[in-house]
């Protein structure tokens, strides 16, 4: 399956809440207070009424791909803007070719 980042919120640049989608199975994952790692908060599905261990089970190869981009997402911060690279203009890339 696809895991799909659903919602992020962010307080000052870093994340704190985090919605992804695997299938029909929404994981929802929050920072963790004392040592800023992500924790898995809950896990839902939606259409289903009676939910066990066996509605919820997400594949290993999937949860790790959650999780990679899941501490991906937690390791960023936004707070401070990425400089911008400089690009040449044409003008100056004709100035090297002649």
């Amino acid at each position: 399956m696809t895991v799909e980042i659903a919602d992020v919120k962010r307080v000052n640049g870093k994340a704190v809440r985090l919605a992804a989608l695997i299938g029909d199975i929404k994981s929802c994952w929050i920072r963790w207070p004392e040592t800023g790692e992500p924790y898995e908060e809950s896990r839902m599905r939606y259409g289903v009424q009676i939910l066990d261990q066996d509605t919820l089970h997400i594949s290993d190869a999937d949860y790790q791909e959650l999780k990679n981009k899941v501490r991906k997402i937690f390791s960023e911060d936004r707070s401070k803007p990425k400089p911008r690279s400089r690009k040449e203009t044409p003008t100056g890339v004709q100035g090297k070719l002649l």
